[in-house]
């Protein structure tokens, strides 16, 4: 199975699908809240292989808890020669169809998460500003890499700033 969707792995939407049909809305916007996670930490790299289901005897699913979660974005990458590489931006799963990390707003990512079926527009785009919110404070109040805190503390400015305050629209 391919890990990332560019080669055709599976969506955020396949994923929200299998626990929309196994699990509970819980799940979902526990899902919802890693995905502004990734954006906010500038995870590019975060893909299907970094989701995992937790299969109980009775048929429920329910979605593990997070890992491999990291800063793409204030990482970069190493060549083989020791040269510093910045970081593909395009994302292992895309978010309302947007592929590059550095272009998704809050908008896309309530919109993204409102087509689960799970929560309207509406409640998404609550769940996701105070999602941001929350980790704005805590990059606040943290002691890390500098380099990471910094673009976390970035990237919530500025998804904050696209958030529309309701005038949420697909791409």
């Amino acid at each position: 199975m391919a890990k990332y969707e560019f080669q055709q792995g599976p969506s955020l939407r396949q994923v929200a699908a299998i626990l929309q049909k196994y699990s509970s809305v819980d799940d979902a916007i526990d899902l919802a809240r890693r995905v502004v996670c990734n954006i906010v930490l500038g995870n590019s790299d975060a893909h299907a292989k970094n989701l995992s289901l937790l299969h109980y005897p009775d048929g429920l699913i329910k979605l593990a808890p997070g890992y491999d979660l990291l800063s793409t974005v204030a990482l970069g990458n190493i060549s083989e020669r020791g040269v510093s590489l910045s970081a593909s931006a395009r994302m292992g799963q895309f978010v309302n169809g947007v592929q590059n990390i550095n272009s998704v707003t809050a908008a896309d990512i309530a919109v993204e998460v409102s087509s689960w079926g799970n929560l309207n527009t509406q409640v998404s785009m609550g769940l996701v500003s105070e999602t941001i919110s929350n980790l704005q404070a805590a990059a606040s109040e943290v002691d890390g890499s500098p380099a990471v805190l910094s673009v976390v503390r970035q990237r919530c400015a500025s998804l904050l700033r696209s958030d529309p305050a309701g005038g949420v629209s697909p791409r």
